[in-house]
């Protein structure tokens, strides 16, 4: 029985070894599959960041090159503005300088010669004409070291295209030159960018351990051409009319701003959008009725005149009334009555361009601000003419760069300050006078310049302490105002009206107990015109510095190209048209597929082999889809229409050659295999899912 019994238990022995084996050998299996399951994993995650990095690095490319024109074009417009604003300078200087240097002496002379004093006005009248010879000085400063600087340079160097006695090469000027290399590094990188973004989108994608990656198109292209100079002038010297409501672009004329091939909405250009240079156009929508009397106030009408207005006429009087009456209630209006506005609404607006914008500094640089009638900023030439004369100038030669190159003149002023002399040329026959000038000083008065409180605070309103000066046109000679001269070139002329109230100067509002109306008082006016001189010069020819013989080599901008198509901006997203054909990219990447462990076992069933990853970008503009503003950017999409991609990929397959390289014909090959061997419908439905 023993021996039988142990018989028994050695048949069964190594059984449970078997089994233990048979589940070691399955658990290792297990164990090899989740790795391998991990490591497919992570590869295909890593795969998909190569594709991404692919797709948004040749895209972002692209998006660049894009900004890289737009800023050039930009460049390009400044610099043309430039021109004929440097090339004005000179002479405007001179002009200003000369006449502000007249001005003062003429200033410096009156004082010398003395002021009159009849009823105390002396001290007042010194004070404001040595207020205005000091600011006539210090703009004189100023005028006078920057002419200086501006004689030391040639300045035609700068600004002019063709420099009499150079040879070599046009243009000659520095701007001309500045801006035709604009144009040059504009054309390489319009001719550049694709076999760049498809180098750029490999040396990104590939670094991600993958065998093979590329973008497609393989060789994209800027939808962009070679425009033409005059494509300068809506930028320079033309405007457009933007309606806020409406699709429709109204050329008006103007200080520019408009690209183009301007469109309303999607196209008006980094002026309007980016910068939002603009100027509002706005339409009246309340008005109120102001009845046909002098000027209001709160209780009815305020000034009336009597007794005339004095004995200097209006004739062709251009600046001043300084002095003039105004009510304490805010009045307003006067001569024959109407409707006045009260309320506006916003209807569109104007964009400007560079030399709009460059005028407008000088111009606030020159000129004082007001608001409301009140200064609020002080200019630094506000008693010259330089802001006219460089805008005047400068339109002159901008009208050269896009129209006639017929010679124009200009007006340069020549001032003769001594009264005595100035009557003398006046009455030669060979001598024309422009202009007859006078310095101002007006003194509205509650009293009589008789009073003895004339003058005293509270009771009168001056411009004493800041004189005006105003203009005639021609010859004007005081003495045939028949008004008193009170001293060596200077005459007083007086006149009164009357008011119903001005507290300002002391009178207050009356009413007759009677009648119930206000009681009329009157306001006694006081004028000295202080005299400044004639113009008497002449006309000077403006130099031309747009003076090319032909067009050809002239610099332009490279602009939009919709003669294969434009992208319709009603359509929502970027996924259809010209916008996805010229503006949405594929990623696309591939690696080998073997697995990490025991690869014999662990194959794949794909026909191909290698494991592949696609990823969509797009560029888009969201401010305006133009080669003007530059705000061109990129993202990642969501991947759409994959049998354009396989016929676009299929169509290309022949451009991998120009890639330099940087793509091979057999991954191209492979690449086209691989979206032929994907069902659409599987795509589709797995993008649904």
């Amino acid at each position: 029985m023993r021996i039988a019994s142990r018989t028994c238990r050695s048949r069964r022995s190594g059984q449970i070894l078997v089994i233990a084996l048979l589940s070691m050998t399955l658990l290792v299996a297990v164990i090899f599959y989740v790795y391998n399951l991990g490591d497919q994993v992570n590869k295909r995650m890593a795969l998909q960041d190569a594709a991404d990095a692919t797709a948004i690095s040749g895209s972002a490319w692209m998006a660049r090159s894009l900004n890289v024109v737009a800023m050039n074009n930009c460049a390009q417009s400044r610099v043309l503005a430039n021109i004929p604003i440097q090339d004005a300078f000179p002479l405007a200087t001179r002009m200003a300088l000369d006449e502000v240097r007249e001005w003062e002496q003429c200033l410096s002379a009156q004082l010398a010669r003395g002021l009159p004093n009849r009823h105390g006005e002396g001290n007042m009248l010194r004070q404001g004409v040595e207020s205005l010879r000091r600011r006539m000085a210090d703009q004189r400063d100023i005028l006078a070291p920057f002419d200086a600087t501006l004689s030391q340079i040639q300045m035609e160097t700068y600004t002019h295209w063709a420099v009499r006695g150079w040879g070599g090469n046009l243009p000659h000027g520095g701007f001309w030159r500045a801006a035709v290399e604009l144009e040059r590094f504009s054309r390489a990188e319009a001719e550049s960018c694709g076999v760049l973004a498809q180098a750029n989108a490999v040396r990104f994608g590939q670094p991600n351990g993958v065998e093979a990656g590329f973008m497609v198109p393989l060789i994209p292209e800027m939808p962009a051409l070679r425009g033409r100079f005059t494509d300068f002038q809506g930028v320079l010297e033309g405007k457009e009319y933007v309606d806020g409501t409406h699709v429709e672009v109204q050329a008006t004329g103007g200080p520019g701003g408009a690209i183009v091939d301007a469109v309303f909405p999607h196209r008006l250009g980094p002026w309007a959008r980016l910068f939002r240079w603009r100027n509002y156009i706005r339409e009246a929508t309340g008005w109120t009725y102001v009845p046909p009397s002098a000027p209001t106030g709160p209780t009815g009408p305020v000034v009336r005149v009597r007794g005339g207005g004095g004995a200097v006429g209006g004739g062709g009087r251009r600046v001043g009334g300084s002095a003039a009456p105004r009510s304490s209630g805010g009045g307003g209006g006067g001569g024959g009555g109407g409707w006045v506005p009260t309320a506006w609404q916003t209807l569109g607006y104007t964009t400007y361009g560079p030399y709009a914008w460059a005028k407008s500094h000088i111009h606030d640089y020159a000129v004082d601000v007001r608001e409301n009638g009140r200064i609020v900023r002080e200019g630094h030439l506000p008693d010259t003419f330089f802001s006219p004369y460089v805008h005047s100038i400068a339109d002159i030669k901008m009208g050269y760069m896009f129209g006639p190159k017929t010679p124009r003149e200009i007006h340069y002023p020549i001032w003769k300050t001594a009264y005595p002399q100035a009557r003398q040329l006046a009455e030669r026959p060979d001598v024309r006078v422009t202009r007859t000038m006078f310095y101002l000083v007006e003194v509205a008065s509650s009293v009589p310049p008789t009073a003895g409180n004339w003058l005293s605070p509270g009771t009168f309103r001056t411009n004493g302490e800041r004189p005006i000066a105003i203009w005639f046109d021609g010859w004007v000679d005081p003495e045939g105002w028949r008004i008193p001269r009170v001293s060596n070139y200077v005459w007083n002329d007086k006149y009164l009206f009357e008011v119903t109230q001005d507290p300002e100067i002391g009178i207050y509002e009356k009413i007759d107990p009677a009648t119930g109306e206000p009681i009329w008082q009157p306001v006694y006016m006081s004028a000295w015109y202080i005299f400044g001189g004639i113009d008497v010069g002449g006309e000077v020819e403006v130099s031309n510095p747009c003076n090319w013989d032909g067009d050809e080599d002239l610099p332009r901008p490279w602009v939009f190209d919709t003669t294969a198509g434009d992208y319709d901006p009603l359509i929502p997203h970027a996924d259809e048209g010209f916008r996805r054909e010229r503006f949405s990219f594929l990623g696309l990447v591939r690696r080998n597929n073997v697995a990490a462990v025991w690869p014999q076992q662990f194959s794949h069933a794909h026909p191909l082999g290698d494991m592949v990853a696609l990823s969509q970008s797009i560029v888009f503009n969201q401010n305006s889809f133009d080669l003007w503003t530059q705000d061109w950017q990129t993202q990642l999409a969501p991947l759409t229409k994959w049998e354009q991609w396989h016929s676009r990929l299929s169509a290309e397959a022949s451009d991998a050659a120009r890639t330099r390289g940087q793509v091979r014909g057999e991954d191209v090959e492979f690449a086209v295999k691989f979206l032929e061997s994907v069902p659409p419908d599987l795509v589709r439905r797995f993008r649904r899912n």
